[in-house]
């Protein structure tokens, strides 16, 4: 079942790919390369470092509110590994499982792992959600309607409002008696812990708000090379326009039908950018430029795996 997902997301894949290089006019495509140069993709690929940088300091500060005394400098590998799985890897295992594999050979607990990852992601998707949503609200170039930004507003609110009920005291209650209940069993009492285990991190709102902060400033670095990639090709597009786009683009590249978000990505960026009034072969080239950019930028995490050691404590 599972080679059979994995060959259905090469399908996709495949199928999204060769919509894209069909639709590319090669001598635009080197015409528009050959304006952009190489110090726009070097710029980037530095900030995608300090992103990977920022995001991997975000997990090991979620890391260390469960007494994981795991040094940042032996947690930035596994991060920089499940980033090159994610993004050139065709596997069925995404970032988020190879990092946790990575550091539980060390001897971490699995449960620390699986809990800070899961809130480390919550985290991450909905600060992406709230940057979108606010640059929606302010963007003019996208021409998105007054009935569009309050319904935006409205799922934005309903949103919020069942997360607070999810994180109440009765929540973690009712949770926390499930957890009695089935103390006995194997999956349910490690899955009711796991649960608790991010529920414990209500009590650490200043912790919350500084991941929350690192996630904003993370993604608006990604924008800002989106920006200077379009730039240096000629795209004369508000930074409130890639606002909205740059977080539509990541929340469609996270649903997990094709090999790291590719097609997926570059197919939503194009029809945001076409939809804004940006000439179909400008927008595919800021796409593979960009693709290129990530690949560039996430290529060295294949060095953890050609030279790491993973020693079990």
């Amino acid at each position: 079942m599972k080679f059979a997902f994995i060959l259905l997301k090469l399908a996709i894949t495949a199928s999204l790919c060769y919509w894209l290089f069909s639709s590319v006019d090669t001598k635009t495509l080197q015409v528009n390369l050959m304006q952009l140069g190489a110090i726009p993709i070097l710029a980037g690929v530095l900030l995608h470092f300090v992103v990977y940088l920022l995001g991997a300091f975000r997990w090991w500060m979620l890391l260390r509110h469960t007494h994981t005394a795991t040094p940042f400098y032996k947690a930035f590998p596994s991060y920089y590994l499940g980033v090159f799985f994610n993004n050139l890897l065709p596997t069925g295992l995404g970032g988020d499982t190879v990092r946790i594999l990575h550091l539980r050979v060390r001897g971490i607990s699995t449960k620390a792992l699986v809990s800070s990852t899961i809130m480390d992601r919550a985290i991450g998707l909905s600060s992406v959600a709230i940057l979108g949503l606010c640059g929606a609200l302010i963007s003019e170039e996208l021409g998105i309607s007054s009935h569009t930004k309050s319904v935006l507003i409205t799922l934005f609110a309903v949103g919020l409002l069942s997360v607070g009920l999810m994180w109440s005291n009765r929540c973690v209650q009712f949770v926390g008696n499930l957890a009695l209940k089935y103390r006995h069993t194997r999956v349910r009492a490690w899955l009711l812990d796991i649960v608790l285990t991010c529920y414990s991190y209500r009590t650490t709102k200043s912790r919350i708000a500084v991941a929350y902060a690192l996630s904003a400033v993370g993604q608006s670095l990604i924008t800002l090379v989106y920006y200077i990639l379009g730039r240096g090709l000629g795209l004369d597009i508000s930074v409130a326009t890639y606002f909205v786009a740059i977080p539509a683009v990541f929340l469609a590249a996270s649903v997990p039908v094709s090999i790291g978000g590719l097609g997926i990505r570059e197919g939503t960026l194009v029809g945001m950018l076409v939809a804004a009034g940006t000439n179909l072969q400008l927008a595919i080239s800021l796409s593979l430029v960009y693709l290129l950019v990530l690949w560039l930028s996430a290529l060295p995490g294949a060095l953890v795996l050609l030279f790491g050691r993973t020693r079990k404590k």
